[in-house]
């Protein structure tokens, strides 16, 4: 059977990525449709990463500079729930002078994973979370608050937080993160 062509350059942006995940949730496992879009589809990727896991398939087609095409596939199911990224240096490639980004690259309801990476000089500010947390550094240096300690981080640094501890973050080099917060059961 011919996958199923989705087109969605005419659609307003604020409807293209719930009318892909509609199209896609209507898929039976082993199925797929060929996704047509007017730019780089690598948000949306990253939203099939973050909420979809292992359970999606994605092949470029055609990549621009004009047209994209992308055949999206919903996998055979598989005891196995996974989330899978080859290179989460990938995941942000570039950091812009004086920011900070962050991007989720796994949800569900026992964990949320946020990739964050900080230009040099970039802080956040004393904070605390109401669940436990884990850090740990990928890359570069980093000046690291841990309630009234004063600690430097890099490339390695592995921390566990309890609930309320406050905690906060200064870049010194370019920094990449996770954080992985575990939610209450």
């Amino acid at each position: 059977m011919a996958d199923t062509v989705l087109d969605v350059r005419q659609t307003p942006p604020a409807q293209r990525h719930p009318l892909i995940l509609q199209t896609f949730d209507a898929l039976s496992p082993g199925e797929s449709f060929i996704l047509v879009n007017d730019h780089e589809p690598r948000p949306l990727f990253y939203q099939f990463q973050a909420e979809l896991g292992g359970q999606f398939s994605w092949e470029y087609l055609e990549q621009g500079p004009e047209v994209w095409r992308v055949r999206i596939g919903k996998k055979e199911s598989s005891p196995a729930n996974y989330t899978f990224i080859p290179n989460l240096f990938d995941q942000i490639p570039d950091i812009p002078a004086d920011s900070i980004l962050s991007r989720t690259v796994h949800s569900d309801d026992r964990l949320k994973t946020i990739l964050f990476a900080f230009a040099p000089g970039q802080e956040l500010s004393e904070h605390t979370a109401a669940q436990t947390a884990i850090l740990y550094f990928l890359q570069g240096e980093a000046d690291l608050t841990l309630g009234s300690d004063r600690l430097q981080a890099v490339a390695g640094t592995w921390v566990q937080m309890p609930p309320h501890l406050p905690h906060s973050i200064t870049a010194k080099s370019r920094v990449l993160m996770l954080l992985m917060m575990f939610k209450d059961s």
